[in-house]
């Protein structure tokens, strides 16, 4: 299913999506628009945290598509658009994301290096890597949470439920709402559909609510979780996570659980850096191509 969908304005506007990216990105808006995908990158992560997974830092770039999917349907998107710059905070690869090149000995590289040799021969990753290739494209994959003092991945997420963060962990605010409360603003602000998943009684009320896009581990999920009441999250392992969050109501001390998938929960950081980058580089093209939930449901 084509994963390409519509611009919510809605979640374009969302209040403080912006004011989590770094300040650097948003100081430049006087500036001309870059011309390189380097440049370019440089706006929206200044401390170069993230890295090309595809094609040249000194690409003349045309124009950019910010996608929180980078697969075949985006990259003919892209290509249709004159846009030869791909911003992503995924690799197109499947494997995981490739490290920085600073670090090219590193255990993440030999695993991303494993991964791309042992679909080599694959017939969807020869088509990917032919369009990317013979169009010229640079795939610049984000920085993500994981990354030391980053968080604008986890304040994007957030802000789409209207949550403030207050300290340094990823647990923000959000009094006077429920666990019903916060799956309709999944549905309505992320179009969660078939891949949302939740635990715990609907009317269960929330305060505290600790937020985790992309994938969560669970140590430091089960960490937070101690002075929280429920954790939204893009996509978890059943046999971790999940087992705590049901073995806390047995246990008499039940907290909930949010999973959007992986794709949607990063939807808001690739909106806030699309937003960003037409700010910072006034006249170049930047184009949103939003995702849509992957999954289906089988209808009762």
């Amino acid at each position: 299913m084509d994963r390409s969908i519509r611009v919510n304005r809605r979640q374009l506007c969302a209040a403080g999506v912006i004011a989590a990216l770094p300040a650097q990105a948003l100081a430049r808006t006087a500036s001309p628009a870059p011309r390189t995908a380097a440049a370019l990158a440089a706006l929206i992560d200044p401390s170069g945290s993230g890295s090309f997974v595809a094609g040249a830092p000194d690409t003349v770039v045309t124009g950019v598509l910010v996608t929180a999917a980078p697969g075949i349907a985006a990259i003919r998107e892209a290509i249709a658009r004159r846009c030869n710059l791909i911003v992503s905070p995924e690799s197109p690869y499947y494997g995981r994301p490739a490290p920085a090149p600073t670090d090219p000995a590193s255990p993440m590289a030999a695993m991303t290096a494993r991964t791309v040799d042992a679909l080599a021969a694959d017939v969807v990753m020869i088509e990917k890597h032919r369009l990317i290739d013979s169009n010229a494209i640079a795939v610049y994959r984000l920085p993500d949470r994981a990354t030391p003092g980053f968080s604008a991945v986890t304040d994007a997420l957030a802000a789409q439920f209207g949550w403030r963060r207050t300290g340094d962990a990823p647990i923000y605010e959000a009094p006077g709402t429920s666990l019903r409360s916060v799956l309709g603003t999944a549905k309505a602000k992320l179009g969660a559909d078939g891949g949302l998943r939740y635990i715990g009684d609907p009317a269960m009320p929330l305060r505290r609510i600790v937020v985790v896009p992309g994938t969560t581990e669970v140590v430091s999920a089960i960490t937070h979780l101690r002075s929280a009441d429920a954790l939204l999250t893009g996509d978890l392992r059943e046999w971790e996570v999940v087992e705590y969050l049901f073995d806390s109501r047995n246990a008499g001390h039940p907290k909930a659980l949010i999973a959007v998938g992986r794709i949607l929960s990063q939807q808001p950081y690739a909106e806030s850096c699309a937003t960003a980058l037409r700010t910072a580089a006034p006249g170049l093209r930047v184009d949103l191509l939003p995702v849509r939930d992957p999954f289906w449901r089988i209808q009762a």
